[in-house]
C-alpha cells in the first residue's frame, strides 16, 4: 500500500514454448512488420522529423547503402580461432 492507492507491478516470463510458437510464426512469414515510410540515409534528419509529433502506427525504416557500411577494427579482429 502506498498512501490510499495500491501499488501493483507485473512481471512478464515468457514462456519458451511461446516465444518458439511465436519466432516460428515470424519464421514462416505470418508475422511481418508493418513499414510505414522507408528513408535514405541521406534523408535522417526527416526521418527523426516524422516521430515529433506522434502516431506512428507502422515502422519507419533507414536504408544504408553497401559502400556506407565498414566494420570497425574491434569486430575486424574478432573471430574465432
Amino acid at each position: 500500500m502506498h498512501g490510499s492507492r495500491r501499488i501493483r507491478t507485473f512481471g512478464a516470463d515468457p514462456v519458451s514454448a511461446v516465444l518458439r510458437d511465436v519466432a516460428g510464426h515470424a519464421t514462416s512469414g505470418a508475422l511481418r512488420p508493418v513499414v510505414d515510410r522507408v528513408y535514405p540515409l541521406a534523408d535522417i534528419a526527416a526521418a527523426h522529423r516524422a516521430f515529433e509529433p506522434g502516431g506512428v502506427v507502422g515502422k519507419h525504416v533507414v536504408t544504408v547503402p553497401r559502400r556506407s557500411v565498414r566494420r570497425s577494427p574491434v569486430s575486424a579482429g574478432c573471430g574465432a580461432g
